[in-house]
């Protein structure tokens, strides 16, 4: 990003890449500016997302981009990592999602364990994962807890796509740091998966982009939470108004989360972009919690 969405542009523009790799959010934002300058992007064969999750709709709109501006059978891939382990595993290209993300048995040791008991867990079970540090010099970590739960856990079963025996994670983290309890009601406190609204709004074919904002009713600290969904939208190939549009999606959202914004605000898509801080933030800012702290 250092070089700005118009620099990167020029860059794909001139050097005509087979491969691209990047935060899943910035990637779709610079392939979407790239699809609506008809830029040519036959040459791309390959894109690793890594940094954050990627979604299924995500991969589904970067491979519909790449598509429409002349690239023959891309594939998208997602990487998992984290600082502390120096590294990042890959989804097998051959089989995508269903291959999970290959490890290293030779450079570091990866369990999953219940995140309650700390007992670990079966194959193909879902749990916490820990790492630690093998084949590396310098720092390392010992039975690091990442904070991730790992849905479906670890197979040791031939991969999908290129039939390695080594063992596999599946490609489905939760990360536990982002359920959190809130107070939309004077009578409990709510538990919100911001994992699962992420998923759901992904998946949403008329949002571009969108960003949940989380503060106190009328900014009083004593006052109740109360959240916030702005979205950028796609134009309507039926030609329904904004309202009835927005009406729909409370509904969904509440059946599918459990919980349901406040208010729900249309934005123009540039306006959206800023707020999320796509060109001068490492990872897009989709949840924003304003409520005062301590």
């Amino acid at each position: 990003k250092v070089m700005g969405t118009a620099g990167c542009l020029q860059a794909l523009s001139r050097v005509r890449p087979t491969f691209l790799a990047g935060v899943p959010g910035y990637v779709y934002h610079l392939l979407r500016e790239a699809h609506a300058q008809g830029a040519d992007l036959s040459t791309v064969k390959l894109v690793v997302l890594g940094g954050d999750k990627a979604t299924p709709a995500i991969r589904e709109r970067i491979l519909t981009l790449l598509r429409e501006r002349g690239a023959g059978n891309p594939k998208v891939v997602s990487v998992y990592g984290f600082t502390e382990a120096r590294t990042a595993w890959p989804e097998c290209p051959g089989g995508g999602v269903a291959a999970g993300f290959h490890l290293y048995p030779d450079l570091g040791i990866v369990e999953i364990i219940d995140p309650k008991t700390l007992a670990p867990v079966g194959e193909g079970q879902t749990g916490e994962l820990v790492y630690t540090s093998l084949g590396w010099r310098g720092s390392c970590v010992v039975r690091y807890r990442t904070g991730d739960l790992v849905q479906g856990g670890m197979t040791w079963e031939p991969c999908p796509g290129c039939g390695r025996t080594m063992p596999r994670i599946s490609s489905d983290l939760r990360r536990v740091s982002n359920v959190n309890e809130f107070n939309f009601s004077k009578i409990r406190g709510t538990l919100v998966d911001f994992n699962q609204i992420a998923d759901f709004l992904a998946a949403e074919p008329r949002i571009e982009e969108w960003q949940i904002v989380v503060k106190k009713v009328n900014d009083d600290p004593f006052e109740l939470d109360e959240m916030i969904l702005s979205v950028a939208l796609k134009p309507d190939p039926a030609g329904g108004s904004t309202a009835s549009w927005g009406t729909g999606l409370q509904d969904r959202f509440a059946a599918h989360c459990e919980v349901a914004p406040n208010k729900i605000e249309v934005v123009p898509l540039a306006e959206m972009t800023k707020r999320l801080g796509m060109e001068d933030h490492l990872k897009e800012q989709r949840i924003v919690d304003r409520r005062p702290k301590g």
